[in-house]
């Protein structure tokens, strides 16, 4: 009877928790697929847009409210909004060179569901050439 129940909690353990609940979506850097490193040129990155592309279109309305962004050479910059401003743009030409790799991480989204954001992504990479 022990191992008829423990067979029972394990199935229903395994068929209610183990159900794929993954939102499908895409980061993008001025349209371009953020999953890998980006390659562009520094002058690209103003008004630099960064946004979500979903498959779910129940979600189609959920827009980058804030990120951080680093580039070698400067201290971290807090961005409110979805796109690089004006005066970090200046800093970026100022310091970046080629071959520096310029991150943004810690983006945030107008929605959260109630365990969190509503999608969590790695940090957005992009290189200068």
């Amino acid at each position: 009877m022990k191992k008829v129940i423990f067979l029972f909690v394990l199935f229903f353990s395994i068929s209610f928790y183990g159900q794929n609940d993954k939102i499908n979506f895409v980061v993008t850097v001025n349209g371009m697929d953020a999953s890998n490193i980006i390659k562009m040129k520094k002058e690209q990155l103003k008004d630099a847009v960064i946004a979500y592309r979903f498959e779910d279109k129940n979600l189609s309305d959920t827009k980058v409210i804030g990120f951080i962004i680093k580039v070698p050479g400067i201290q971290a910059v807090k961005i409110v909004g979805n796109k690089i401003d004006d005066r970090t743009y200046q800093k970026i030409l100022r310091t970046a060179s080629k071959g520096d790799k310029i991150t943004f991480f810690d983006i945030k989204t107008n929605k959260n569901s109630t365990s969190g954001p509503i999608c969590n992504v790695g940090p957005v990479v992009i290189e200068i050439y």
